[in-house]
């Protein structure tokens, strides 16, 4: 159960990271736009409550095996939506 918990825990770190780029990115560098920085925070809170959703009801509840490879493949996808929206923020500092 701990695991869960960490993993709710980085999907925050991770959403709130995505979110606090974006402002830096507006506010300090003047690099992004308004309509960009709110695209930005809404894909942001999209992913939050996407993965959040997906960790809080794991699929296979009664198989120890299928419950481990669903998370397994949460924090692939975490990784690699992360790495894509974070790009996204890159993009749009140019």
């Amino acid at each position: 159960m701990a695991s869960v918990q960490n993993l709710k825990k980085d999907i925050n770190l991770l959403a709130s990271e995505l979110v606090m780029q974006a402002y830096f990115s507006r506010y300090y560098l003047k690099s992004i736009n308004d309509e960009t920085l709110t695209e930005i925070v809404e894909e942001a809170r999209r992913f939050k409550s996407s993965y959040l959703g997906k960790a809080n009801h794991p699929d296979g509840s009664g198989n120890p095996k299928l419950v481990k490879a669903f998370y397994k493949k949460i924090k692939e996808g975490l990784i690699n939506d992360f790495d894509t929206l974070i790009a996204k923020v890159n993009v749009a500092k140019k």
